[in-house]
């Protein structure tokens, strides 16, 4: 907390905004600890279990149980509203990394089941950090105004950069202390469900401007070819995601298969 109210003081937050960038930014840093968790447990688990050459099956999987997990996502925004979609995210989370530590620990050296369950805690990272991003970005987007946004957003948004150091930085001690990565993901289920603490003020203290479920159908647009073709500022930022991303996924693709093989070398 005294990083938090050090991190206001410094940036001149205005008293209405005090509350809020606290709690954003509380929520930020427990929501991003709770997937690094995550992120290195089921990693270290599919790169035991899996060959480079099933990698492709991974990332395919990831991907397509993500657009559903998304669109269901966007389906129980539009009828809960943000908040409380967000809410319903955080809890579905940590039930999934609580089952998915339960299938590591029970059936982790089933050779039957190993590969399934690998590609199953796989599948699950990915879209979260998605639905995280936008219910935070939403959130931010009905408490602050276009000018507000631009002075706060990035700010707030540090909090997931500080988790990332504190959770990448930890998981290898905890892993060591206790002997087995698995456990990460009760680390993971543990600080992903005490973000529920930051949701609840900020609905409580901004319970007007949050509880509204604001769907304007007007301005919703088809997305196809046509949306790019006759936009060139979102062909451009359609562009720009492709290229960032591919080049997110081959860094991560040949980290996770060079440490694969590097892992089949040392079984005797």
């Amino acid at each position: 907390m005294a990083l938090i109210k050090g991190l206001s003081g410094v940036i001149n937050l205005r008293p209405e905004e005090q509350k809020s960038f606290r709690s954003l930014f509380l929520l930020s840093l427990i929501s991003g600890i709770g997937l690094s968790y995550y992120f290195v447990a089921v990693n270290s688990f599919l790169i035991q279990k899996t060959s480079v050459s099933n990698l492709p099956y991974a990332y395919i999987i990831s991907g397509l149980g993500g657009l559903l997990l998304i669109k269901l996502y966007q389906h129980r925004q539009q009828k809960r509203g943000i908040i409380n979609s967000y809410r319903e995210s955080i809890i579905a989370f940590f039930v999934i990394a609580a089952l998915i530590f339960l299938a590591f620990n029970y059936l982790g050296e089933d050779k039957n089941y190993a590969v399934y369950i690998a590609y199953l805690g796989f599948l699950f990272y990915a879209p979260f950090i998605i639905i995280f991003g936008l219910s935070f970005s939403g959130i931010c987007a009905q408490l602050y105004n276009m000018a507000q946004s631009k002075r706060l957003l990035a700010l707030v948004g540090t909090g997931e950069i500080i988790a990332s150091i504190i959770g990448y930085l930890t998981a290898p001690l905890i892993s060591k202390l206790i002997g087995n990565q698995n456990y990460l993901l009760i680390f993971s289920s543990a600080f992903i469900i005490t973000a529920l603490i930051p949701i609840y003020r900020l609905s409580k203290d901004n319970n007007e401007k949050l509880s509204h479920i604001n769907i304007v159908k007007t301005t919703l647009r088809k997305l196809n070819l046509s949306f790019f073709s006759n936009d060139k500022f979102y062909l451009l930022i359609a562009i720009v995601t492709v290229f960032s991303v591919s080049a997110i996924y081959f860094v991560d693709y040949s980290y996770l298969g060079r440490n694969s093989q590097q892992n089949k070398l040392q079984k005797p």
